[in-house]
C-alpha cells in the first residue's frame, strides 16, 4: 500500500507496545470478522513497523508490511486466527506495530 492510501484509511500505531529489543515476530493471533473478498472488497488489513522519530511522529519502515488474509484454515475452534508469517518480521528497540485497517467498503 502506498502513502496516498495511508491519507485515505486507518493506522492505529500502538505506541504503548514500544519495542524495548530487537527480534523476530513469526505470527499473530487475532479475532477478526472475515469477509469474503470480491466486487469493491478487495483490501485487506496489514501490519507495518513503525520508527518511533519523537513523542508523537513516527515513520513506516520499508519493506514491513505484512498483508492478513485470513481463511478457514487459519481457525480454531474458539474464533482466534493463528497467522504464521512466511517471511519473520524483525524489529529493533524504539520501533511500534501499526495496524493498518481499510474502510468497511473495501476490505475484505
Amino acid at each position: 500500500l502506498d502513502n496516498k492510501q495511508l491519507e485515505s484509511d486507518t493506522v492505529s500505531i500502538m505506541s504503548s507496545l514500544e519495542f524495548t529489543c530487537s527480534g523476530t515476530i513469526t505470527g499473530f493471533l487475532l479475532g477478526v470478522d472475515v469477509r469474503t473478498g470480491g466486487g469493491d472488497r478487495v483490501e485487506y488489513p496489514a501490519i507495518w513497523l513503525w520508527n518511533k522519530t519523537d513523542e508523537t511522529t513516527y515513520t513506516r519502515v520499508d519493506d514491513s508490511s505484512v498483508e492478513i488474509i485470513l481463511g478457514p484454515s487459519n481457525l480454531s475452534s474458539d474464533g482466534v486466527y493463528q497467522f504464521s508469517l512466511s517471511t519473520p518480521l524483525q524489529f529493533t528497540a524504539n520501533q511500534v506495530l501499526g495496524i493498518y485497517q481499510p474502510s468497511h467498503e473495501d476490505s475484505v
